[in-house]
């Protein structure tokens, strides 16, 4: 345990090398843990400043930090900027706080392309759905969003024309096989899926659908975890360590 005086030189050497540095204290994340149990879908947080979203977090670490007891690691989305954020929890003089400090990771967002495959067909998905709003978070720029003739009709030619650097597939229905099966057949069939960056460069990533069909609930921050070390793998290591 450290005095208050002491954390402050701490945090005046952060601040000298962090984009931004909060001690935030018990208090502080009490009243926001409260505030989600009155209303469980709050997006209500402690750690939201200059460089956050009005909504709040939605995989919030500081609070995560603070139940566990423990370091967290994330990265967070604030156009066009992506943020990597650490919380730490730790005792100052007899009080607990958790420490967060910010970084500006500098890392040029990824183009990205979401299927959802079942047995008969597959979709191209935008943003407006839970795996699509994740990636968002994290700085993804899906390719759906700008093109909504994907969402209409799943071309290939549309699909060449974008070019995503990652392709990620969440499968749906009884059979994962079977989706997979006409993926094969109708996609990676078709000599021109070879020639994408994300398949050439080995970006063709299958989701697990536990996190990313169904709501995760306590698995969220594995969800967030998962999908970061696939856009950002210069910062896997970081990221599987402080998990």
């Amino acid at each position: 345990m450290i005095t208050m005086q002491e954390m402050e030189k701490e945090l005046a050497i952060y601040r000298k090398n962090f984009t931004a540095v909060r001690l935030i204290s018990e208090a502080d994340i009490l009243r926001t843990i409260e505030a989600r149990k009155h209303n469980p879908a709050s997006r209500a947080c402690p750690c939201r400043d200059g460089r956050m979203t009005s909504q709040g977090c939605r995989n919030c670490i500081v609070l995560r930090a603070y139940m566990e007891k423990c370091k967290k690691i994330k990265l967070e989305y604030d156009d066009p900027n992506v943020y990597q954020v650490t919380a730490r929890y730790l005792h100052v003089e007899g009080g607990r706080y958790v420490l967060e400090l910010v970084q500006n990771a500098k890392l040029p967002a990824p183009n990205v392309l979401l299927l959802r495959a079942y047995s008969s067909g597959c979709k191209a998905k935008g943003s407006d759905n839970m795996t699509g709003a994740m990636l968002k978070d994290l700085g993804a720029i899906n390719i759906a969003d700008a093109d909504d003739s994907l969402l209409e009709n799943l071309s290939m030619e549309n699909i060449i024309a974008d070019d995503p650097e990652d392709i990620f597939v969440v499968t749906m229905g009884a059979s994962q096989q079977k989706a997979l099966d006409w993926l094969a057949e109708n996609l990676q069939a078709n000599p021109a899926w070879s020639g994408l960056s994300a398949v050439q460069s080995g970006h063709y990533y299958l989701l697990d659908k536990a996190l990313f069909h169904y709501k995760p609930n306590a698995r969220w921050g594995e969800s967030y975890r998962t999908l970061a070390a696939l856009l950002y793998p210069q910062l896997a290591d970081q990221l599987e360590a402080l998990a």
